[in-house]
C-alpha cells in the first residue's frame, strides 16, 4: 500500500512541476523514510498529502541545490580546463603567462565563458557538449585578444610590485612607466614569497613575474547562491569571485603566495654591488649576474678562520645573495639584524 500511495505523491509532484528533479533522484528510499506515514490510508486523502508533501518538497529541494552547486564546479572546471589548455599553449612561444585563474578574470575570456554557461541554462545541462563548447570559445578568445590582455597583466603586475617599494606607495599615480620599470630592474629590488619555505630571492621583475604567485592574494568566495547563467548578466566582481567555488590551492589556477619586499637583504646586495665596481643606485639584476667574482661568507655559521680559501664555500654573487637569504629567513627581527654583508 505504501508504494502506491508514494507513486500517488510523486505524480501530484510531476504534475506540479518536480519531474525533472525527481529524474535525478536516484535514490528515493532516503526521503520517504523522513515522512510519518502513520494513519496514512489509501486513497490518499488531501489532508494526508497537505501534510506530507512540504516536507517532501523540502527535501527534494535540499536535493536539487546540492546537485545543482556540484554541477557549478564541474562546469567551472570545464571553464578552468580549457584555460588551462591556452596557457600550455601559449607558453610554448611566451615566457610570461598569466595564471589560469587571472586569465579567467580577463574580461573577453570571461565573457566567452559565461555566453557559453547562459546559452546552457542552469538545469538539464548537456556537460560534455557545455564542455567542448567551452574549449572552442576560450581559444577563439584567446586567439583574438590573449597577447594584448597578457602585456596589461604584465603591467598591472609590475605596478603591484612597484607599489611594495618602500618609496613608492599603492596610490601613487604612475604615469612614467620608465620610473617604475628602471626601477624594477635595479639589482637592490628584490623579493621573496611569503608562504614559501624557500627564501631564495627572485631578482628580476621578470622572474616575478613569470612566478605562480603575486603581490597580492585573491579573495576567494565559496558561496555557490548564484547560478552560473544569473552571473553571466552580472558585476564582473561576482564573476570573479565565482572561481572560489573551485580553487583548491592550486597554484597554476590562482594566486598561493604573496611577494614581500626583501628589505634586509638590501644591505648585502649593495656591499656585493660595490665589491664588483657597480653603483649600488644604479646598477641592475643584469649587472650583478654578469659579473665574475667570486665571494666566501663570513656569517658565523659558514666561516671558520682555521679553514684555507680552498675548502671554503665560494659563490658567484647571485648565488651569495641566495646564500644570504637563507641566513635572513628564520624571524621577522633577523631581517634587519645584520646590517653589514659578512662576505669577502
Amino acid at each position: 500500500m505504501k508504494e502506491r500511495l508514494q507513486a500517488s505523491m510523486l505524480t501530484r509532484l510531476k504534475q506540479e512541476g518536480w519531474e525533472n528533479v525527481l529524474n535525478r533522484v536516484t535514490k528515493m528510499t532516503s526521503i520517504w523514510c523522513t515522512l510519518d506515514w502513520k494513519k496514512v490510508q489509501e486513497p490518499l486523502l488531501e489532508s494526508d498529502r497537505s501534510r506530507l508533501q512540504p516536507k517532501l518538497v523540502s527535501a527534494l529541494e535540499e536535493l536539487k541545490i546540492q546537485r545543482l552547486a556540484q554541477e557549478t564546479k564541474t562546469r567551472l572546471h570545464h571553464a578552468l580546463s580549457a584555460i588551462n589548455i591556452v596557457r600550455r599553449e601559449y607558453g610554448r612561444t611566451h615566457y610570461i603567462v598569466p595564471l589560469s585563474g587571472d586569465i579567467f578574470t580577463l574580461d573577453p575570456i570571461q565573457q566567452a565563458i559565461f555566453r557559453v554557461f547562459k546559452e546552457f541554462g542552469d538545469d538539464n545541462v548537456d556537460l560534455a557538449l557545455e564542455k567542448e563548447r567551452l574549449q572552442d570559445a576560450v581559444s577563439e578568445a584567446a586567439t583574438l585578444h590573449l597577447d594584448a590582455l597578457t602585456s596589461e597583466w604584465i603591467l598591472e603586475r609590475s605596478r603591484e610590485l612597484f607599489s611594495l617599494l618602500p618609496q613608492s606607495s599603492p596610490s601613487r599615480s604612475i604615469d612614467i612607466a620608465n620610473d617604475m620599470h628602471s626601477t624594477l630592474r635595479l639589482a637592490t629590488t628584490t623579493f621573496y614569497l611569503s608562504s614559501s619555505n624557500n627564501w631564495e630571492p627572485s631578482t628580476s621583475v621578470q622572474a616575478v613575474t613569470s612566478y605562480d604567485a603575486s603581490s597580492r592574494v585573491r579573495e576567494n568566495d565559496d558561496s555557490t547562491q548564484s547560478s552560473l547563467s544569473t552571473l553571466a548578466t552580472a558585476e564582473k566582481a561576482d564573476r570573479d569571485r565565482s572561481l572560489g567555488f573551485v580553487i583548491n590551492g592550486d597554484a597554476m589556477v590562482t594566486r598561493t603566495g604573496q611577494f614581500v619586499f626583501f628589505q634586509g637583504l638590501v644591505p648585502v646586495i649593495e656591499f656585493m654591488l660595490l665589491k664588483c665596481g657597480h653603483d649600488p643606485a644604479t646598477a641592475t639584476h643584469s649587472d650583478l649576474q654578469g659579473s665574475s667574482r667570486i665571494f666566501r661568507c663570513k656569517h658565523q655559521s659558514c666561516y671558520n678562520e682555521n679553514v684555507t680559501l680552498r675548502d671554503s664555500n665560494l659563490l658567484m654573487a647571485t648565488k651569495m645573495i641566495a646564500h644570504w637569504a637563507n641566513h635572513l629567513k628564520y624571524t621577522e627581527a633577523t631581517l634587519g639584524k645584520f646590517g653589514v654583508c659578512g662576505c669577502s
